[in-house]
């Protein structure tokens, strides 16, 4: 009787095609996570620069209407405060100030802002805001007022970034317009 021989295979490791799809798989998958991670961080910038062009042309447009507004802009422990603060005048010569607060972003967003003089400020709490005002007649931005390191300079960029993610809104301060970049 004569016996068949059969080849048997050594299956203890991977063949050098099956380790090249799994690293491929993984090099795919890597990929499709950082994405996911970087557009979830992306969000608070996006949303943070959104907000703070819409209240500063709100701002704006509502100076130019019939009511004085002015901005405040500081971090607080809960990410951007935007502080609107409205003064009418009563009937009577009497002045009547509202605020509307509004918080965005995150608390590890970063806030800087630029002046004319091409210095940039990081952005402070509650005792230091960016205080933003516009000219009732044209809309364009008021100066810092007198008395202070920033007596007669104007922001005219603002920059919120988190990680490698940046927002800047340019400030046109003889129009008052503001763009993102």
């Amino acid at each position: 009787m004569c016996m068949k021989r059969t080849a048997r295979k050594d299956n203890r490791g991977l063949s050098l095609v099956e380790l090249i799809i799994v690293m491929a798989i993984m090099a795919v998958l890597t990929g499709a996570v950082s994405i996911g991670v970087s557009l979830v961080t992306n969000k608070a910038v996006d949303k943070c620069a959104t907000q703070l062009k819409a209240s500063i042309q709100s701002a704006r447009v509502t100076t130019m209407g019939k009511f004085q507004t002015y901005l405040e802009i500081y971090m607080t422990g809960d990410g951007l405060c935007i502080n609107e603060v409205v003064t009418t005048v009563n009937p009577d010569g009497t002045r009547t100030e509202s605020t509307k607060q509004v918080i965005t972003g995150d608390s590890s967003i970063t806030v800087r802002y630029q002046l004319n003089d091409g210095g940039w400020q990081t952005l402070g709490d509650a005792s230091n805001p960016l205080k933003l005002e516009f000219d009732r007649s044209s809309g364009a931005l008021k100066p810092f007022p007198t008395g202070g390191s920033f007596a007669g300079k104007y922001c005219v960029a603002i920059e919120i970034s988190k990680g490698s993610r940046i927002k800047t809104l340019k400030l046109a301060y003889l129009t008052g317009k503001v763009t993102m970049e």
